[in-house]
């Protein structure tokens, strides 16, 4: 199987985007889950061939403690800092449990 060359952008914005989470948190504390994931849809349209808002959502969970909330605190930080000269924030995800952090969707 091959990607397309959507599939490859994605990926392309995800892994990046996921190596700069994973900097910015592993100093504090290596989270128990990482997952990123980005999604967009490409148009056709009178313009052409052209990508709509791609979403990149990252769902990180870290072990209780000292080092899990200090990764915590600045995991939101991290990636907002990153997308907000690009991008508007459209909405952040609710954490079920103490142990779950979860960044906002940004819409590229």
């Amino acid at each position: 199987d091959q990607f397309t060359p959507v599939e490859l952008l994605l990926a392309s914005i995800a892994g990046c985007s996921a190596i700069d989470v994973d900097i910015f948190t592993s100093r504090r504390s290596e989270p128990d889950t990482f997952e990123v994931t980005a999604s967009g849809e490409k148009l056709r349209d009178e313009q052409h061939n052209h990508m709509g808002p791609i979403t990149v959502r990252f769902e990180v969970t870290f072990p209780e403690g000292e080092a899990g909330d200090a990764a915590r605190k600045v995991l939101p930080d991290s990636e907002a800092h990153k997308f907000r000269p690009f991008c508007q924030l459209l909405s952040g995800c609710d954490s079920a449990s103490a142990g779950t952090s979860c960044l906002p969707v940004f819409p590229l």
